[in-house]
């Protein structure tokens, strides 16, 4: 008798089926959304908390690996729907064990392809025409929490040029810049960094 005989394996595949119908649904209209410039991603922070990103992909620098932010919602359903797939599959021909490991490493491939996906995208949307110079002194508000300090990055929006631009942001405030709170622009830190002040 196989592995794939057991009523309780036969339950764990077709769970493995309608997990991976539906997040590569879901997976297929985010990607749409994405390429169109439509809908906003979520980010989780180490404390539990969660914020939403137009495109990119995480809060803190712990969260990210060769310049890609891994730890997002887009990132998440690649992972699930990928690795359910692939251990729907593998689960006819494959012990467990072996179908579970390969789906992990097949979710997490799939993370990581979102990860530089969106990275590009977002690198690609703050290119053009627009110049972070015009940014300075300009007034915007946190789109995604800055830690104080200099502790880490956050996010802010600023109307640059007449348009709304998206950008990495630090601060030199002794506390938390919320989601919400209105900041100026005093420095560019990088080609896409800047440094900010709550209002």
């Amino acid at each position: 008798m196989q592995w794939t005989d057991l009523p309780n394996a036969q339950i764990f595949q077709q769970v493995m089926f309608i997990f991976g119908i539906a997040m590569g649904a879901v997976l297929i209209i985010q990607i749409l959304m994405m390429l169109f410039g439509l809908g906003h991603d979520t980010t989780f922070d180490h404390d539990g908390h969660f914020d939403h990103d137009g495109g990119d992909m995480f809060n803190h620098d712990g969260a990210a690996a060769f310049g890609m932010r891994m730890l997002s919602v887009r990132s998440i359903i690649a992972f699930l729907g990928v690795g359910s797939w692939v251990c729907f599959t593998l689960l006819y021909y494959w012990p467990i064990w072996g179908a579970v490991l390969m789906a992990v490493a097949a979710g997490l491939a799939a993370a990581a392809a979102m990860a530089f996906a969106l990275t590009a995208i977002q690198k690609l949307q703050n290119s053009g025409n627009v110049s972070m110079e015009n940014a300075l002194g300009k007034s915007g508000e946190v789109y995604l929490r800055i830690p104080g300090t200099r502790g880490g990055s956050g996010k802010i929006q600023v109307m640059v040029q007449e348009r709304m631009r998206e950008y990495d942001a630090l601060t030199d405030a002794d506390r938390l810049l919320k989601t919400g709170e209105k900041v100026k622009v005093t420095a560019i830190v990088d080609d896409n960094t800047v440094l900010v002040e709550p209002i």
